[in-house]
């Protein structure tokens, strides 16, 4: 499994474009621009600690996380930049402190090494379709690829 690195386009799948707009005018000082990828960089970091909590962990070069870990990333990043906010937090029925409280159990579980996430790989060993959609075999010919030609004149 690939490891990612995380962008404004994935919390746009957790805020709606009017709510990140409202928390980016609140939580930037004057002369900020970047309220989103400053909190990125910061969840990226922790996640990473928590990954190499664990001696069995490799981690991936660069600021990325494992894909199995992008939900639990994004609802910490989520309640991170609320928290920029002055404690200024959209939560109804507070699903999204439910949420961030599961993903640090998570990270928990990541860090005792209790819950197993895959190790990077290397761009040189990835094995990508051809234009055919072959991951780097051959394609044999079956029985059933073959058409039977009949005659229409047989007797």
């Amino acid at each position: 499994m690939a490891w990612i690195a995380l962008t404004e386009a994935d919390v746009q799948t957790r805020m709606t474009d009017t709510e990140l707009a409202k928390y980016k005018a609140i939580g930037l000082a004057s002369g900020q621009t970047g309220l989103v990828a400053d909190i990125l960089v910061e969840v990226t970091d922790m996640v990473r600690g928590y990954v190499g909590g664990c001696e069995r962990n490799t981690l991936a070069e660069g600021d990325k996380v494992p894909e199995k870990l992008k939900s639990t990333s994004l609802d910490l990043a989520v309640m991170e930049i609320m928290k920029r906010c002055g404690g200024v937090i959209t939560d109804v029925d507070g699903q999204r402190e439910a949420s961030y409280d599961r993903a640090i159990t998570l990270l928990e579980r990541v860090s005792d090494c209790r819950f197993s996430i895959a190790e990077p790989v290397a761009a040189e060993d990835e094995v990508e379709a051809d234009a055919r959609g072959y991951y780097g075999y051959k394609k044999y010919v079956s029985i059933n690829d073959l058409t039977v030609q009949t005659s229409s004149n047989v007797t």
